[in-house]
This record gives structure tokens, C-alpha cells and sequence, in this order.
């Protein structure tokens, strides 16, 4: 079964529904905790066009602050810039970029986790953005194939992250060394990298269901696919009104450009079934036996990836 945005976001929108409720505190930071392969640049951009609303895209310096409709640096550039990891460093610059901005968080870039963002007179407003793990998968593997292509220095990242992975949470589930050997044995890098994918997804679905209770949880499908989705993420993580925000959202889901993940690709189940065996053992490991019964509550059906299937 293909989970299209009406499923997805039947089960999610009450995850991410509040009170609407003004901001207690004199300003807002929030932090929307990706992987990547989640639209986070077109979310930035939307929330970018908000009056008093900076989100900056990763934690480049100086940052990426893109806006529909915009022209911005293209990606070669950005991947040039350098990064700065601590996240209170990290909103000073953003901060200090656009002073006009009260309400100023990132996408793609920090956990939600980073509680040293809880200072006096600031609101702080977590929120995790999961998708679909093979679809996430796919697109995280596609960005990583182009940026290898142009940034030598990214490869050496990657094959670094391989050799991580007994470390990750998917070494707990599995023996990591023997996986990876069998992974190798494919002849194929990309298919290392969908492992390396695989953890780093599986790492956010995780957090979002045994860490964090405080932080709230959207999905892709569901900001990107109706308006109701992308205008209740606006208003929890600016703490402005719903109200005056469903308008704004509606108009955005119509404006070009549209969102590039939007585009027709194979159904998940396709996509799994054309991995290698080792891959396919990996992600039921992860996202049907550990992790089935959150899965199945944000609306996602995995039943093509069980054993015998």
C-alpha cells in the first residue's frame, strides 16, 4: 500500500496540533530536527517568507536563509561555506544576520535536544520531521550521488560514516561489520551510502519516540501534501496565529516553484524490493521489527517489508 498524504496526515496532524496559544516569552528559537530528504529547504523557504521569521537552512556560514521565489547561492557554494556546530554559537549568527527577526530557528541542522537553547526571555519549540524511511532513504542517496560528484572531501565523509555504523543505533540491531561486508560485496558505494542513510533516518524516528516527549512530530507528506499540514507547522513553531496563518500556507501550496520531492517516484514498495538483500534485511531490522508500532502510528505501512512478503 502506497501512504499518500491523506493517510499520512490523519495520522500525524494531531501529533502536531496545540492550543493555539500566544508566546509566552519575549522571542521564539525553534529547532525542526531532519535528516535531510524532507523538503527542509522549501519548509525554510516558506517559513522565510513570514514577517519577523528567520530560519536558516543547515548551519552554514554565513547562513542560507532561502525564500520562495528567490534567487540563492546554488549548491556547490553553500557546500563550500563553513559550518558551525554549537547550536547557541549558531543562532547569535543567525541572529545577528537578521536582527529584525523575533522568531529565528533552523531546519536540517541541530537535535531537538539542544535544551542549552532554553534561555531566560526565549520560547524554545522543538519539532521532529520524519517521512517515509525508503522514500527518505532514495532522496538522501540522490543528494549525497550529485555532492560526491563536486566535493571530493564529501566522499571521504561518507566512507568515514561506513565506518561508524557498528557504532550507530543500527549496530544494536545488527551485526554492522557483517552487513557492511555484505553491502560491500554488491559492487555498488551508493548502496553503503543507503545504509549510512538508513541509521542517521532510523536515529530521528527513534528520538522522536523515546526522547524529547516535549517536542512535537510532522511528517513530509503531511507540511507538504495539504495546507492544513504546513500552516499548523508554521504556527507551533513561530507561535503565531493559526488563524492568520492558514491563509498564508494555502497560497504557498500553490506558489512556484513547487516542491521538488513532490515529484513522481516509484511507490516504496518498488523501491525495496530492488535493494539487495542486505539492505532489505537492515531496514526490516530497524523500521519493522524495532520499530513497527510507531511507524504504523504516523500512518505509514510497511507490511511489504515483513518477512516472508
Amino acid at each position: 500500500m502506497v501512504d499518500g498524504p491523506d493517510r499520512v496526515s490523519r495520522a500525524t496532524l494531531n501529533m502536531l496540533r496545540y492550543p493555539d496559544k500566544p508566546v509566552r516569552r519575549g522571542r521564539v528559537r525553534f529547532t525542526i530536527e531532519s535528516f535531510g530528504g524532507a523538503a527542509t529547504q522549501w519548509i525554510a523557504s516558506c517559513l522565510n517568507v513570514l514577517p519577523g521569521v528567520a530560519c536558516a537552512h543547515s548551519n552554514f556560514v554565513p547562513p542560507s536563509l532561502p525564500r520562495l521565489g528567490a534567487a540563492g547561492p546554488d549548491d556547490e557554494s553553500l557546500w563550500r561555506r563553513p559550518l558551525e556546530p554549537h547550536a547557541v554559537a549558531y543562532f547569535n549568527i543567525v541572529e545577528r544576520a537578521r536582527p529584525d527577526a523575533t522568531r529565528t530557528g533552523t531546519i536540517h541542522a541541530f537535535h531537538v535536544s539542544a535544551g542549552d537553547l532554553l534561555i531566560e526571555d526565549v520560547e524554545f519549540r522543538p519539532v521532529y520531521l520524519l517521512r517515509h524511511p525508503v522514500a527518505q532513504t532514495e532522496s538522501v542517496v540522490a543528494q549525497w550521488t550529485h555532492r560526491v560528484t563536486v566535493d571530493a572531501r564529501f566522499a571521504e565523509s561518507l566512507a568515514h560514516l561506513v565506518e561508524r555504523l557498528p557504532a550507530g543505533h543500527i549496530g544494536y540491531l545488527l551485526d554492522a561489520d557483517a552487513l557492511v561486508a555484505k553491502t560491500e560485496a554488491t559492487g555498488d558505494p551508493a548502496h553503503l551510502w543507503r545504509l549510512v542513510a538508513m541509521n542517521g533516518i532510523l536515529e530521528g524516528f527513534r528520538r522522536s519516540h523515546d526522547m524529547t516527549p516535549e517536542a512535537r512530530i510532522a511528517t513530509m507528506e503531511t507540511v507538504t501534501g495539504t495546507p492544513d499540514g504546513l500552516g499548523i507547522l508554521m504556527a507551533h513553531v513561530t507561535g503565531l496565529g493559526l488563524a492568520h496563518l492558514m491563509p498564508v500556507a494555502a497560497k504557498l501550496m500553490s506558489a512556484a516553484p513547487r516542491n521538488p520531492h513532490r515529484r513522481h517516484r516509484p511507490p516504496p514498495e518498488d523501491v525495496f524490493a530492488a535493494w539487495p538483500a542486505p539492505l532489505r534485511d537492515a531496514f526490516r531490522a530497524a523500521f519493522v521489527t524495532a520499530y513497527g508500532d510507531p511507524m504504523r502510528r504516523l500512518g505509514y505501512d510497511l507490511t511489504f517489508a515483513k518477512p516472508g512478503i
